[in-house]
């Protein structure tokens, strides 16, 4: 029978060969990902950005955060276009940390950080003013607990918002879920073509405000869009850049 020290000993050896192996395969993931997002940038002709706080603070702005120093970007890449615009890819991450590095609570995961939007694109221009506005997808389902969650989803969003309606526009409320913090809400009136573009691509994750516009996929958290998918976003994108002020 072998002696306690040489079980303690295993155990322990055990131990640290699974936590190399955790760590290890963190490290491939995390190289995997941004090779990845590498290829992406690389195909839409976008180079990597090493100062991410110009950009943070129009994401920060267009999503309503107030505390940008608590949330991160990561795989930012740049380009500028001939019309003095800018496109970026990048993603979104809450800290667990405040400001000053101190934990802010144990999480159950573990984890310093919570992705909030991956994959996502921006598009700028110094010429825009806009007014602050999102697009969220309704569930797309038919059925009565669609229904219902489409309808909770709205009231929860009244909370602090207030919901536009573009009914001129075929398909557009009931595919997406439009709100602003603006006051009024006849603020937001962007030109119908730009309407019209959204109407005829669901699930899509838009944000409005200022000189901004973001896109991403609505399950790009739990889906990362593949290379062909980054370009369909990037065209949908252009389009809706375009349209956005007629």
């Amino acid at each position: 029978m072998q002696s306690s020290p040489t079980i303690l000993l295993a155990v322990v050896c055990g131990f640290f060969l699974l936590l190399l192996g955790m760590v290890a395969f963190a490290i491939f993931f995390i190289r995997k990902e941004s090779a990845g997002k590498a290829k992406v940038a690389q195909s839409l002709g976008l180079a990597r950005v090493t100062d991410t706080q110009p950009l943070l603070q129009k994401v920060a702005y267009v999503n309503g955060i107030n505390r940008p120093g608590l949330y991160r970007l990561e795989h930012v890449f740049h380009r500028h276009h001939a019309s003095d615009g800018d496109v970026y890819l990048f993603s979104l991450h809450r800290s667990y940390y405040n400001e000053q590095g101190v934990n802010r609570g144990n999480r159950p995961t573990g984890s310093h950080r919570m992705t909030l939007e991956a994959s996502a694109l921006a598009f700028t221009s110094p010429s825009w003013h806009l007014p602050r506005f999102s697009a969220m997808p309704h569930l797309s389902e038919n059925g009565k607990l669609a229904n219902i969650g489409n309808s909770l989803s709205e009231a929860a969003t009244e909370i602090k918002q207030e919901v536009v309606k573009f009914s001129h526009i075929p398909n557009l409320d009931e595919c997406y879920l439009i709100a602003t913090p603006e006051m009024p809400a006849s603020q937001v009136n962007p030109s119908d073509d730009f309407l019209r573009v959204l109407s005829t691509h669901p699930n899509l994750r838009l944000h409005v405000g200022g000189d901004t516009l973001t896109l991403s996929y609505a399950n790009s958290n739990s889906q990362t869009p593949d290379e062909q998918k980054m370009m369909e976003l990037y065209k949908i994108g252009m389009q809706l850049a375009e349209k956005i002020q007629g």
